[in-house]
Formats: structure tokens, sequence, C-alpha cells
């Protein structure tokens, strides 16, 4: 997921080529850029953290492109899906074999496994470009809905300020019996309701939950030990 899915914002594009540059990464890599063992600290390090670089072996060009691909401001990647693919094959030809005298073993290892990955990534997104989309899995059977609303940061470190709310989203959504309802809706409806609002406190939710119709509110504070 990109920061802006992560933070419920309005998703577009660029979107979908932050998560392709997740998965070219993880192919150059062998692992994925933004770790963590549960789905609240994955999150987190997507809104907070740098990918580690990429292996030296990668071809400087390739590692610009995938660079580009996951920053964390849409505005700062490729504009679309076409404009990737351009790079792209302007690198696969970069790549091509030039016929160097008695290349060594190696070399042409590196060379034919960096080419195949820039080929693979090339076909990927013309496929898409295309319109050739992966069929969307049915969401499962959610008997309860909640909003998570606006947590306190008594911590006074300003990077929590609107960072725990969607990764909690999202991990309370792993739940099979649980289905949160949007903070980006949720903002328009409480800005319908309570224009002078300024945040999605827990009585601003509750108003929300209740005009929508929601079984819950989350609601709550982080602090200091």
């Amino acid at each position: 997921m990109s920061p802006e899915q992560v933070r419920g914002k309005r998703a577009d594009r660029r979107s979908d080529l932050f998560s392709f540059g997740s998965i070219l990464y993880e192919m150059l890599a062998g692992r994925r850029p933004f770790a963590g063992d549960t789905l609240v600290e994955v999150g987190f390090s997507i809104l907070n953290s740098e990918a580690p670089p990429l292996p030296p072996e990668v071809a400087p060009g390739l590692a610009r492109i995938v660079r580009r691909c996951l920053e964390k401001d849409p505005e700062r990647r490729f504009e679309s899906a076409r404009a990737l693919a351009a790079g792209l094959e302007a690198l696969s030809r970069e790549l091509a074999p030039a016929r160097p005298p008695r290349p060594s073993r190696a070399s042409l290892a590196l060379g034919a496994a960096t080419l195949a990955v820039v080929v693979a990534a090339v076909s990927f997104v013309w496929k898409d470009l295309k319109g050739t989309t992966a069929a969307t899995p049915a969401a499962p059977p959610s008997p309860i809905t909640l909003l998570v609303a606006d947590f306190k940061n008594a911590t006074g470190d300003p990077v929590f300020d609107g960072t725990l709310e969607p990764v909690l989203t999202i991990a309370l959504e792993g739940a099979s019996f649980v289905n949160a309802y949007r903070r980006h809706d949720a903002r328009k409806v409480a800005a319908q309701l309570m224009p002078d609002a300024s945040s999605l406190d827990e009585q601003t939710a509750r108003l929300v939950a209740m005009r929508e119709g929601l079984g819950a509110v989350v609601s709550g504070s982080i602090r200091k030990n």
C-alpha cells in the first residue's frame, strides 16, 4: 500500500506505481522495502521509513527508477504507467549487451539478470497500459463497521500525528468480522455535520457513526511510558 492509502487518503494511478515499485524492489533485493512483524509496524514503516539501498550490483539507472516509484509524495513519482514504461524501455536499451571483448562469466550473469528484471517490468507495465487488471477478490462479510477516531497525541512527538489511526484501521480490517469505515469519507461527513470541526475527535466521530449507521467508534490516546 502507498503512504496515501495507509493514511486513508484518496488514491490514484500513482498509488499503483508505488505498489509496482515495491514489487520491483523485492525482485532486485530479495527482501521487502518496508519491514515489520505486524500490519501496524509495516504501515508505520511505509509512512516514516525509507527503503534500504538496493544491492550495489543493481544498475544505477534501475535503482533510480525504483526510488522514484517509492517516493512518499505522489507528485514526485512517475506521472503515469506510460511514463514509467518509457523509462524502463530506455533503460533496457541502455543495458542491452554491447559485445564487450571476452566478458567474464560473472558480468554476463549480472547483466542478464538485471536486463531480465527490466524486461519483466516493462512487460508488466505494458499489460497494465492495455487494460489488463487482476480480478478484485470479493470482500468477506463483515457484521460490524467501525470508525477509528483521531487519537490524542500526548507524546510531544509530531511523528505520531495522523500516523497511528490509519495503521490501526488496517490492522482492524485484518479481522474477518470487522469493516473499517474510511476516514477520508468520515471527514467529509464531519464537515457537513460540524463545519467548524478541525479534527475527527471522539465526539465528532460519534456523530458521523450515528449519521452513517456505523456499529462502533474506536478512540484513544498515545503517551510515553
